[in-house]
């Protein structure tokens, strides 16, 4: 069976080596990066929380069994648990009913509060360093078609690698370098790292914030997003979503900042085009992590078998 080459090795890519293995494939990933530490997938709060999917939420709670078993089959550590909101995201819970699930927030008593059972943590850095065990590093810039196949695609050393079978383009927010996708959005966003010695079991939506703690005592806390290619960080986001969330859980004062980008098509929730007779384009919405399993289903079933 000819090789598959994937442009990419954040969250699509890595989920789009695995299921192409699983199916029988030889794979090659290529990525700019070249080492898994640098992904920019690794700048996420690695949760997944079906009802931000929309009319996708079934999907996604088949993504929540897709990962469990991922983490299963890679020693991976996850956490299934709720999700508690000030959104109307599911059932209606009261001030006393969120204080027994999370004695240690403090919720403003006159908040209306949700509760939705279905969420999901995994530890996205260690499940993205076992899958991606071997990256070829080396930058996509462009690539020759012949016949309505891709052939072959140029690096930007000047390598040109030889394309035998498919091509599962997965160059997240890099997309524009090689697609022109008109309405494909660049937005920033921020993870945010503190640490806590008080309980925290689910995972809060607040204020447009999410959170968590994972079994080591971090605190992963997400940003709001910018519509922005900047890779500088933005201050003023991350002591929004500083004082957010120390407003009802009480942090440390250890603090890590990185800045990650994430795209989004004003058309659909997530782009997937077959860009040759050969190779699909595929890359998530802002809700990447749960969405990318049902994606890349799709996207595979574009390419010849």
């Amino acid at each position: 069976m000819a090789e598959t080459i994937i442009v990419g090795s954040g969250i699509v890519g890595a989920i789009a080596k695995e299921k192409m293995l699983e199916k029988g494939h030889e794979v090659k990933v290529i990525d700019k990066e070249g080492s898994f530490n640098k992904l920019n997938s690794n700048q996420s709060v690695w949760t997944v929380i079906p009802p931000l999917c929309g009319d996708l939420l079934e999907k996604c709670l088949h993504s929540i069994k897709y990962y469990i078993k991922l983490c299963e089959k890679y020693n991976v550590k996850f956490k299934r648990t709720g999700i508690i909101s000030d959104k109307e995201i599911g059932k209606r819970i009261s001030y006393d009913d969120a204080k027994k699930i999370e004695s240690e927030v403090s919720f403003p008593s006159n908040t209306m509060l949700y509760y939705y059972e279905e969420g999901l943590f995994i530890d996205g850095r260690d499940l993205l360093r076992k899958i991606n065990s071997k990256i070829i590093q080396g930058e996509v810039i462009a690539f020759k078609k012949e016949s309505g196949k891709i052939t072959e695609l140029e690096l930007s050393s000047g390598e040109r690698v030889s394309v035998e079978g498919n091509v599962i383009f997965a160059p997240g927010y890099m997309t524009h370098k090689l697609f022109n996708i008109p309405d494909l959005e660049i937005y920033k966003g921020h993870l945010v790292i503190s640490r806590s010695s008080f309980n925290l079991n689910t995972i809060i939506f607040y204020k447009g914030k999410i959170f968590l703690r994972d079994n080591s005592g971090n605190v992963l806390i997400s940003s709001d997003t910018e519509k922005s290619s900047d890779g500088r960080i933005n201050y003023e986001k991350v002591i929004d979503a500083l004082n957010v969330v120390s407003s009802i859980y009480p942090l440390s004062n250890t603090l890590s900042i990185s800045v990650g980008f994430r795209t989004a098509s004003s058309r659909r929730k997530y782009v997937l085009e077959k860009v040759a007779d050969n190779a699909v384009l595929v890359t998530g919405y802002r809700f990447g992590l749960a969405m990318t399993p049902f994606i890349i289903d799709e996207a595979i079933s574009y390419l010849p078998r």
